[in-house]
This record gives structure tokens, sequence and C-alpha cells, in this order.
């Protein structure tokens, strides 16, 4: 598809080139039109790279056709300044007051690659650059039988001008060879267009669709305004046009030079091996981001995670997601839990199959004891006194079975409640000797036998000795597309001791496992 649209483009430049019988310009066309005409059997570098031979000739005509367009507009500017000295003041006097910015799917875009950026942007020198580009607009608008927008910036600058713009002879004369030059310029750097136009092009891509009302709201929202989720596929198809390329031993022998050196700054970002922790977490277009940063001689990729434990709603939930973007990635499972006790293991699973997460069938280590407690339940607590009381008392049954408190970590559902929380159960423990840690924003805080307090949202990349999860039922209101992997992740982020409390009861998805819990361990049988 990338390919396919870029070709299409240079079809039409290659047409339109051809075509024209005043400017010289049927011999270039020509001769691109030779390259494209094998460009379905050739492969997009040796298209590029015939391209590429083109380029000085290209870049000569265009820069006459510029020079001499130039010269006419600035004469028509240069005839104002005579009549009135004043004229350009009063220019940028009236673009002060338009504050409207370029559109970038405007007449203003096809200046974009003819005007130095360095040029200024205030006062008399602005006023110049403005006249040009809307005389530009003009010319190009008639050159296309069509108007310009009165609400544009051209637009409101050409009503304001009046009859101080060109002669219509001249309009007509200058549109017709911008037209040409807007084509033949789209050869001047064939990579870098290839590579580094995918972002303009899925912009005019996404305001047909939205035209058509396919894949796309019709409600308004502005051209320059990006999803996140649409930044991915664009990065995906930057990353992959030029991987294509850079995969050629010719294409690196020849990185330095001007036609491939628009290629450099994706070479830049090459490494030999690429690790990505917590993969599931990503969606399969980011993973495909992230694998496509590996050196094209080497393709050193390595990605870890669970489906069970993805926390976020774009994220991978299966291995044919990955097979979509990664169609050749090797799979090696994981079978052995050397973490979790027996109790918590059984109740990880449970949770999958109760929640339609994705089978696992792991097992314990033989010859190992892994042998712990039931999972701690407290339901109806909708009082806070309640829940710090209870939670005192379960942390205090830890540290009497183990002699001392290993590590702890309590989890709330909002960052809000972290220091909360945190300051009433410390209010309670201090006197046992017990420090209670808020912990904002994830920061690990305290010392290493502090129980900790932490956003849910931040559950991952932890491991600790007991867990406990605050009000799981209203958890599963606040986020019910992702409420059975955070109570999954919290389970496996547990070694021995859960504990779980509810403002009212289990949620309906779980409350059959309710069997699986108790109240208190202190009459169950202890670890070790």
């Amino acid at each position: 598809l990338q390919f396919f649209c870029y070709k299409i483009n240079n079809l039409v430049s290659r047409q339109a080139l051809s075509e024209d019988t005043t400017t010289g310009a049927a011999i270039i066309g020509q001769r691109l039109a030779s390259i494209l005409k094998r460009a379905a059997s050739n492969s997009l570098t040796e298209t590029l790279t015939a391209l590429a031979a083109e380029v000085t000739g290209v870049q000569t005509f265009v820069s006459g056709l510029k020079e001499a367009t130039d010269k006419k507009i600035r004469g028509a500017l240069n005839l104002q300044l005579n009549r009135d000295r004043d004229f350009l003041d009063a220019l940028a006097t009236f673009i002060d007051g338009l504050q409207q910015p370029a559109d970038p799917d405007g007449d203003e875009a096809e200046d974009q690659e003819e005007e130095d950026m360095n040029l200024p942007s205030t006062g008399r020198g602005l006023a110049i650059l403005t006249y040009m580009q809307a005389v530009r607009a003009q010319a190009r608008a008639l050159a296309a039988q069509r108007n310009l927008s009165k609400g544009s910036r051209n637009g409101r600058i050409i009503a304001w001008l009046a009859d101080r713009s060109l002669k219509q002879t001249d309009l007509a004369e200058v549109g017709a060879s911008l037209v040409v030059q807007t084509y033949a310029r789209r050869f001047v750097s064939p990579v870098s267009r290839c590579v580094q136009g995918i972002p303009r092009r899925y912009r005019a891509f996404r305001r047909l669709r939205q035209v058509e009302e396919r894949w796309y709201a019709k409600g308004p929202f502005s051209s320059t305004d990006l999803h996140p989720l649409e930044l991915d596929v664009i990065l995906l198809a930057i990353v992959r046009a030029g991987g294509d390329l850079l995969s050629k031993p010719s294409v690196l022998r020849n990185i330095d030079e001007p036609v491939w050196s628009s290629l450099k700054p994706l070479f830049g970002l090459y490494m030999n091996q690429i690790l990505v922790d917590e993969a599931t977490d990503f969606s399969p277009v980011q993973m495909a981001c992230m694998a496509g940063l590996c050196h094209p001689q080497i393709r050193s990729f390595f990605a870890c995670g669970d489906f069970n434990q993805r926390l976020t709603t774009w994220g991978s939930r299966s291995l044919d997601e990955m097979r979509w973007v990664l169609p050749d990635v090797e799979v090696k499972e994981i079978t052995v839990s050397y973490r979790q006790s027996r109790q918590l293991n059984e109740l990880a699973r449970a949770i999958i199959h109760k929640t339609g997460g994705s089978a696992r069938n792991v097992t314990l280590p033989e010859h190992v004891d892994s042998e712990g407690v039931a999972p701690a339940l407290m339901e109806s607590a909708s009082q806070a006194e309640e829940v710090v009381n209870w939670l005192a008392e379960r942390i205090r049954e830890i540290e009497r079975f183990v002699a001392q408190l290993p590590s702890t970590a309590i989890f709330v559902n909002e960052e809000s409640q972290v220091q909360t929380l945190a300051d009433a159960l410390n209010e309670v423990l201090t006197d046992f000797n017990i420090r209670v840690a808020a912990c904002p924003q994830g920061q690990v805080m305290g010392r290493d036998n502090d129980v900790r307090v932490f956003a849910v949202e931040h559950i991952k990349g932890l491991e600790f000795e007991a867990v406990f999860f605050i009000g799981i039922d209203r958890l599963a209101g606040l986020h019910p597309q992702l409420f059975d992997k955070y109570l999954y992740v919290g389970t496996t982020r547990a070694a021995t001791y859960l504990g779980v409390t509810c403002e009212e009861v289990l949620p309906p998805t779980i409350s059959s496992l309710r069997p699986m819990f108790v109240s208190a361990w202190d009459t169950t049988r202890q670890p070790g």
C-alpha cells in the first residue's frame, strides 16, 4: 500500500509534466515516465535509484521556473511600493490582525518547500513573504479553475490586496508555471518524499475517508489533531518504508549521499538487539514499530509478557495479533511458576478461567514446598475505619508468622487514596513498630520492611511477599474492561499472602470463587 500510494502520486506528477508543452517539462516527464513504467517489476530501491539520477536535472528545471515566477511576483510588489511606501507596513498590520495560522492542508502548504524557513517571521519581512505566498495561491487557484476559500488565510489576504496583485494575464502565466513546479518538485527528493511524506499523505487520506464517513467521525476536528494510536500507525509506515530501503546493502553503503541521506535519522535509531518487557501492554502496531528498529542485518528482537497481564485497552490480546505484524516470531512458553504458593497459583488460574482469559498450563516446581495460605477476604467493608483495622490485623498476623514483616504492598483504586490510607494505617500500626509508606505515582518509597501503598495503575513490575487489594468491587466499576487483568496481576505479584476487601461483595464474574478465601489467617495452616 505504501509503495502504491507513492507510485500513484508520481504517476500523476509525471503525466502533468509530460503533457506540458510550454515549459520544456515534457522531456523530463518522458524520462520519468520511462522509469515509472518499470516500477511494477523493479524493487522500490531500484526505482528510487533511477529517479535519483534525474534529481539534478529536475532541480535545475524547477529553479529556472521558480526564478521566473518570483521575478514577476516581486515586480508586482515593487510596483505597489513605488505607489505607496507604506504598503508593506499596512499589510503587516493586517496580517497581525488575522490571528489565523496557516492551514497545513490548504494553499499555504504548497509553499512549504519553496520558502527559506529562516526568513523573518514579523514586520516587513513577514509581509513580503506573505504577499508572495498569497499571490502564488491565487495563481494556482486560477490555473486549477477554482476559487480561493474566502475564509482561508490566503483568501482574506487576496481580498485585502484587491487589485494590488498580479495582472490577470500574468496571474494565468504564473499559475501554469507553479502547477508544473509543484509536480516537478515531487521528484527533487524522491526518497525523502517517499518516507518523510507519509504524515502528509495520511492526513489527505483521513480527510477523504472522513467525508465518506468511513473509519473516521464526520464531526469537526482539526487537521492537525492526531490520536496517539494514529501516530503509531504513521510511525510504523515510516519505519517499514525506510527499513525496506535500509535493508539493501547498496543503500547502506551510500547512506551519506544526498539522495539517501534522509534515511540517516532512522538508521541512527537502529539497535543490534531489542528487548521488550511487559510486551502485551503494547498494541501489535507498537510492537511492530519497536521490531522495526532492529538492525536490518541482525534482526534480533525479543519480547516477554503474559496476555492475562495486559493492563491497557489497546494492548495485544493474543498470539494471532502478534503474528499479524510479526509473522515469523518464534514463541517459547514458560510453564513453571517459581514465585507463588500453591493456593495463590490455583486462585490465579481460577480467575483466568472465570473471566475468559488465555488458558495457561502453569505448574509449580517439583521437590519444592509451595504450600502457603488461602487468600483472605473482607466483604461489606464500606467504612474506611473498618478497612484500616482489618488491614492492620492481617499485617500483624503476617509479622507473627514470619517473625519479621516481609515485603508488603497495598493497592488502592485511585492516586488520591494513597496518602490518605497510608496516614490512617500508620496511626494504627505505629505502636507495633510497623511503618507505612505512601508511594505516590508508583515511586518505591520507604525501607524494605515498610508496608507500601500504591495506586493500582502502578502494579506492573512489582513483587511482594504479601499484597492487599482495597475495594475490588469498586475497581470493577471503574475499570470494567481491565478489572480482571488488575486482579490477576495483583494475585501474581504476591508470593504467599493475598488480602482483598470489597465495599459490598465480590464482583459477579468471580463471586463463585468465594470458597477459596478465608476471613483471617490465624486459624489456617501457615507456610513453613
